[in-house]
């Protein structure tokens, strides 16, 4: 089992994850092959390993086990600027690998305590558009140019999650330590398409001729944080066809994200103010993962039969409405210069509603299928909020999921999963748009000990 661990931990450890869009806001809708197949609908059905992450309680349910899952993504992302004169990209990348790791052991003889835990990519989230024209963006000293954007982001959070579980007769109640790492890279900047005429933003100042002015928010060198959280998990066995579970994870407090930033990299209007950095180092503060909740049930009505129902609520307004790049600005306000110690950028997420379904037959002893829907609610409407995001486009709503898995013998076993993501669109304040859909293919091997 040892063995087992390490060449799990190295398997996870060589593949770098960049970005996951099969989610409910940023956050992934299942762990591993049997956790997408089932559209994220685990709670009360535990099938796996995985179940550290999702309900640690259900680790007395899926026996001693290891597993391992590789899951590629091929997002389907375009932002669109045709109604503001600019142009429309649908971004360079097309392939990402998302892999996660996990075991379980029974600990002592009497079937009631056991220890698991593993490696995840919770959440992901990222574009990398090409160079287009955006839009006029309006200066305080009243500049309106055209600009050409260059849109950027890879945001992931990994999970360490050690978990123990206790089983009383029908009741099963797990808790999980999580040790996080995150790492962001952003750039979502915009140069002048053409000219600007000298003393454009004050008496004096020079004119830059196409491309030479820039403006936005530059941090496209990836710097990372740790953070920690809790979860806790019930599950209860009604009778023999129904069971009952929830799962409550703590938010996740990261630190700063630091960055040594070149003067200018940061170029940014709030309101009426534009805030200019220094050289030097700034911290991004505020980016914690959100509290969670969630409660399912399953239903076995005929012999093989399983009939799965999870509701869930994900707490972003508590940690993606603002967040702040502190350090030493330069402001002009209307022509008026000053300085600052904190520039706001506003992002704001609401919170998000998961509702998932799925059914699980098994036609026969060496094999098991799948199917099942998760619907979410998007983290921001049409609108401004929808401009402040074009590098975040957190917006897919449905998911159709297909899971089969098949026995290998006594001790081995492999799952596939299937996602897919119906493309959806907003707009923005000023006619611009973003969408995002996308499909997922998730393999999964598993070790069983018996």
């Amino acid at each position: 089992m040892k063995k087992m661990f390490l060449f799990g931990f190295l398997i996870v450890s060589t593949f770098f994850c960049q970005t996951a869009q099969a989610t409910n806001g940023d956050q992934v809708i299942g762990i591993g092959s049997y956790g997408s197949g089932m559209a994220g609908a685990v709670t009360a059905a535990p099938g796996d390993s995985t179940t550290a992450i999702t309900n640690p309680a259900g680790l007395t349910k899926v026996g001693g086990r290891t597993d391992f899952n590789f899951e590629l993504f091929e997002p389907v992302r375009t932002v669109d600027f045709t109604a503001t004169g600019g142009g429309t990209s649908s971004g360079g990348s097309t392939m990402y690998m998302l892999p996660d790791f996990s075991i379980n052991t029974q600990l002592g003889d009497d079937g009631t305590w056991f220890l698991g835990g593993g490696v995840f990519l919770a959440s992901g989230m990222g574009v990398d558009q090409d160079v287009i024209g955006t839009m006029p963006f309006l200066h305080p000293m009243g500049l309106d140019n055209q600009f050409d954007g260059q849109i950027f982001s890879q945001y992931q959070m990994w999970k360490i999650a050690p978990a123990l579980a206790k089983k009383f007769d029908k009741l099963s109640v797990g808790a999980a330590l999580n040790f996080d790492y995150q790492q962001l890279a952003l750039r979502q900047t915009f140069s002048n398409a053409t000219a600007i005429p000298a003393n454009s933003f004050g008496p004096g100042s020079p004119a830059f001729g196409p491309g030479q002015y820039r403006i936005g928010v530059d941090l496209a060198t990836p710097t990372g944080a740790l953070g920690y959280g809790w979860e806790l998990g019930l599950l209860y066995d009604v009778s023999e066809m129904l069971s009952i579970g929830a799962t409550y994870v703590s938010q996740q407090n990261f630190g700063d994200l630091n960055y040594r930033l070149a003067a200018g990299s940061v170029n940014y209007q709030v309101g009426n103010t534009l805030y200019t950095n220094q050289n030097g180092v700034y911290s991004l503060s505020g980016m914690n993962f959100p509290a969670q909740y969630s409660v399912g049930a399953a239903v076995r009505p005929l012999e093989g039969l399983t009939i799965a129902a999870d509701f869930k609520v994900i707490n972003y307004s508590s940690t993606m409405k603002t967040l702040n790049i502190n350090g030493a600005f330069n402001t002009n306000t209307g022509g008026t210069p000053g300085t600052a110690s904190s520039m706001p950028l506003s992002v704001g997420w609401n919170d998000v509603t998961v509702w998932a379904v799925a059914v699980q037959y098994q036609p026969w002893e060496s094999s098991v299928v799948r199917a099942g829907y998760n619907r979410g609610t998007t983290p921001f409407g049409d609108g401004a909020t929808t401009s402040n995001n074009w590098a975040f486009p957190a917006i897919t709503q449905s998911h159709y999921t297909l899971g089969y898995t098949q026995y290998i013998g006594k001790n081995w076993q492999t799952t596939l999963a299937y996602v897919n993501a119906p493309t959806v669109n907003q707009t923005g304040a000023y006619g611009d748009r973003i969408s995002l859909g996308g499909s997922s293919y998730t393999l999964g091997l598993s070790y069983l000990y018996k």
